[in-house]
Formats: C-alpha cells, sequence, structure tokens
C-alpha cells in the first residue's frame, strides 16, 4: 500500500480511481463495508482504490482531551490489510477545518480527480461539518465523477459508530466494542520499568507506555491476549491506579500479566487484546489479598 501526506505529492498514476474520504476511527464494521464497496468497484474495473484520511483525529484538534479508538499506525495497518492500494494522510489543523465544503471540493477533491467516491450516508466534510453527500453528488455532475452512498451499518438493532464504540470502551464493555469493530479493541506500546511488585505478588507484569491520547477501557481487570512478535499468549490486564499501594498516578497504568511467559520484556512492542471485563478495580486490605484475587482473575481469563 503506498502512503502519501501530502496533497502536492498527488500525481498522474492516482488520479481516475475509486476514492472515499473519512478520519474512520477504529476502522469499524461499518467503515469497513465502505472501504469492501471501494475495492470491489475498483476491482472490477481495474483502477485503484484510495481513501483519503486525516490526523490528527479532528476532535481533538478543537479538544485536547479528546481520544482516538486507533492510533494512526494501528489505523494504516488495518487498512493496508484489508488490501487498499493507497492511504492519502491530510494533517488536519484549525486551519485546514475552515474549508467550506466547496473548497474542500475545489482544494483537495478535485486534486485527486476521482473516478467515483464512495462514502456513508451520514458523511459530513468541510467547515462545521456543513458538507454533505448530496452536495458531493452536485460537484460530481459538474466535474464528471460519480457518487456512491452506502447505507449506515447495523449491528444488534444499533448503528455502528465511532462514537458509540468509544462510550462502549469507556463503560468497560469490550465484548460489544468487539462486535462493532470487528475485532478486539486492542493497545499497542513499549513496555517499560515498573516498579516490581509483579515478581513480588507471584505474578510479573509488562507495564506498557501510554499516552493521554490512548483511549483506555475504563478502570478494571480484562481478560485478553497479549501478542509477542507473532505469538499469542494469555494474558489479564489491569487498566487504573493500583489502590492498594496508595500510588499517586496522574494517569491510568496498564499492566499485563502474560500466561506462560517468560523472559525480558523490556524495550519490547506488546499488542494487547481486550476480550472481557473480568471485575473492577479496587483496594484491598492487604497484599496477600490481592494475591489471591489475581490468582481468582487468572482462572477466569481466555481460553487458549
Amino acid at each position: 500500500m503506498e502512503i502519501i501526506r501530502r496533497i502536492s505529492k498527488i500525481r498522474t498514476k492516482h488520479r481516475d480511481g475509486i476514492l472515499t474520504i473519512g478520519t474512520f476511527d477504529g476502522v469499524h464494521l461499518g467503515h469497513q463495508a465502505i472501504i469492501k464497496s471501494v475495492l470491489k468497484r475498483a476491482r472490477s474495473i481495474n483502477k485503484k482504490s484510495l481513501i483519503l484520511t486525516f490526523h490528527p483525529h479532528p476532535l481533538e484538534v478543537f479538544d485536547s482531551e479528546s481520544q482516538s479508538i486507533t492510533t494512526l499506525e494501528e489505523k494504516i495497518r488495518i487498512i493496508r490489510d484489508l488490501g487498499v492500494d493507497v492511504l492519502i494522510i491530510l494533517r488536519f489543523t484549525k486551519k485546514f477545518a475552515l474549508l467550506s465544503p466547496m473548497q474542500f471540493i475545489r482544494k483537495v477533491l478535485l486534486r485527486l480527480v476521482p473516478r467515483e467516491i464512495v462514502v456513508g450516508s451520514n458523511h459530513t466534510f468541510g467547515k462545521g461539518g456543513k458538507g454533505r453527500p448530496r452536495q458531493l453528488k452536485e460537484a460530481g455532475k459538474v466535474h464528471h465523477f460519480k457518487v456512491f452512498i452506502i447505507n449506515l451499518k447495523k449491528c444488534r438493532g444499533n448503528y455502528v459508530n465511532s462514537t458509540r464504540i468509544r462510550a462502549l470502551l469507556r463503560q468497560g464493555n469490550v465484548k460489544k466494542a468487539a462486535v462493532e469493530l470487528g475485532r478486539y479493541f486492542s493497545l499497542i506500546g513499549r513496555v517499560m520499568k515498573g516498579n516490581g511488585r509483579g515478581e513480588i505478588l507471584g505474578f510479573p507484569t509488562a507495564n506498557l507506555k501510554v499516552t493521554s491520547s490512548n483511549l483506555l477501557p475504563e478502570n478494571g481487570v480484562y481478560a485478553g491476549y497479549v501478542w509477542i512478535a507473532e505469538k499469542r499468549y494469555r494474558g489479564i490486564v489491569n487498566v487504573g491506579y493500583c489502590p492498594t499501594f496508595m500510588e499517586k498516578l496522574k494517569h491510568p497504568r496498564v499492566e499485563v500479566f502474560i500466561t506462560g511467559f517468560k523472559g525480558k520484556l523490556y524495550g519490547r512492542i506488546l499488542k494487547v487484546e481486550f476480550v472481557k471485563k473480568i471485575r473492577d478495580e479496587r483496594k484491598f486490605n492487604s497484599v496477600e489479598a490481592l494475591r489471591q484475587q489475581i490468582k481468582k482473575d487468572v482462572k477466569l481469563g481466555v481460553p487458549n
């Protein structure tokens, strides 16, 4: 997959393709339906499939506390795995956000000269999100590109969208979030040195480095899988503030106990998949009480 990060890098070979546009946070089932439609159409007429997306997420530009479901790197990986030919990532700024719908069409879309554009029925673009699919259709008549509108994806009676998935994760409902994402919610990060308390408890943990922009599920203990290189292990993940040890943490910590793994992990990259929530995080009266609870948590983990 070719990645382009500036509109000035568009060349003749990128034009006359089948294009979709969006932030694609989470690349959930609704996004996947649109992308697969683009792929199917592009292959049927031997044209390139293109995605135009933006970074950072527009919400993050206007709200410093906003968090995304997927990092840019994870979004790129998912889109690449779907089989897209070209991914265009434009930097989203407050200045870019001032482009009216017609300015966006003229300054961005017409540089791509698409043959067809595929968007969801709830797609918006331009300043204040005032642009709608019907405006794309009207522009297509003038500038000779077709527009296809895909109905919103439903899952168990609810429309799939990134806002709903973020809410599910913040409620700790990783099982429902996984259904709508089409995969387990995951975090990817480097292992940093911890305080060694896990080894004292008999359950050595890997401390995952996360930033304030990482969307974390609700504080608690989760069963999941941990990927180290290409190998998958069972894991128990604690997200929270370690209340038993009364640490004064500014941000939640992500600690992972990996079943069946022996070895050093400091500095390595892990992918942690959240399968189900086992319990809320809570303060225990003693270290021994915490140790016994962790034993129970491990028994409630996911199967091999």
